[in-house]
């Protein structure tokens, strides 16, 4: 028989829940990513990882989840360091693929930034990210008469960045890939954090406007000018990038971004170009987000 002291014993000694994600409820794209996955040149549908910090966390519980990350190659003192120039944790993850030609790469990145994220200012840090991209690249929000003309529902508060958008981008990676994709977005919020999510849509595989593709680019070293080669489709990126202010201490930020992507063999010849070329990028990007949020120099 169990006494009702021994219930409120069984019951203390029971893990506390872990804390919910308002996010898996608000933004279908990033439950999507992290339940259920995107069908990309794999066996099976491709996850990806769930986030290691949630609303709520503070700096104890995100120094225990950062030591336990194996990407980590310094102290996690160092990560937590206030400071622009201090480290963040990257890492390729490689994913099963069905075809050799296409193998499916991932990339996981973390680090902490100091300053203040209030609702609003995470809406505003994205639109600052998106008018960033356009330096790089041509970008194109699709109209309520374009997405009407091909039997997508537009999105409602064209005005604002929170909810479901779609944007056509054009650029040129490393000077050898030309790439063009429609991407299916959705942004969520909450008092705590701001998660973006987004898919290249494969409803624009064939579109004659905003096709998804990838050309072979050639520079001409005398003209500087680019000679493109035949289009092929291209439908294999999708990623998230989760921001959280942490309960304490004040006014710090936790920052993660997770992707998959399709590298295709004939991009680089097999060579390791994106990894080689990419952590120099993504650490410039994580010191100017921590300038935009006021982290000391």
């Amino acid at each position: 028989m169990i006494t009702p002291l021994l219930a409120l014993v069984l019951v203390a000694a029971q893990p506390s829940a872990p804390p919910a994600d308002p996010h898996l409820e608000n933004n279908p794209l990033y439950r999507q990513a992290v339940e259920v996955g995107f069908p990309m040149a794999a066996a099976g549908p491709i996850k990806l990882p769930p986030p290691l910090v949630l609303d709520g966390a503070d700096s104890q519980s995100v120094r225990a989840r950062l030591a336990g990350l194996p990407q980590r190659t310094v102290p996690v003192e160092e990560l937590m360091r206030k400071s622009v120039v201090a480290p963040l944790v990257f890492g390729f993850r490689e994913v099963a693929a069905a075809d050799t030609d296409l193998p499916v790469r991932g990339l996981d990145v973390y680090f902490v930034a100091y300053g203040r994220l209030e609702p609003a200012r995470g809406e505003q840090l994205l639109r600052d990210v998106l008018e960033a991209a356009k330096k790089e690249a041509k970008i194109h929000q699709l109209t309520p008469e374009e997405l009407n003309s091909r039997n997508i529902e537009p999105p409602a508060a064209e005005d604002k960045m929170i909810g479901r958008r779609y944007y056509f981008a054009e650029f040129a990676l490393l000077d050898r890939v030309q790439l063009s994709a429609t991407a299916q977005t959705y942004v969520s919020q909450t008092e705590r954090s701001v998660v973006a999510a987004w898919l290249i849509d494969p409803r624009f595989a064939q579109d004659k406007q905003f096709p998804n593709t990838w050309r072979p680019l050639k520079i001409d070293p005398i003209t500087g000018k680019a000679e493109l080669g035949q289009p092929q489709r291209y439908d294999g990126c999708a990623s998230y990038l989760r921001i959280t202010r942490l309960s304490d201490p004040a006014e710090t930020v936790f920052v993660e971004y997770h992707t998959v992507f399709v590298e295709p063999q004939a991009w680089f010849g097999g060579a390791n170009l994106l990894r080689s070329k990419l952590p120099l990028l993504i650490q410039s990007q994580a010191r100017s987000f921590r300038r935009q949020i006021g982290s000391e120099q």
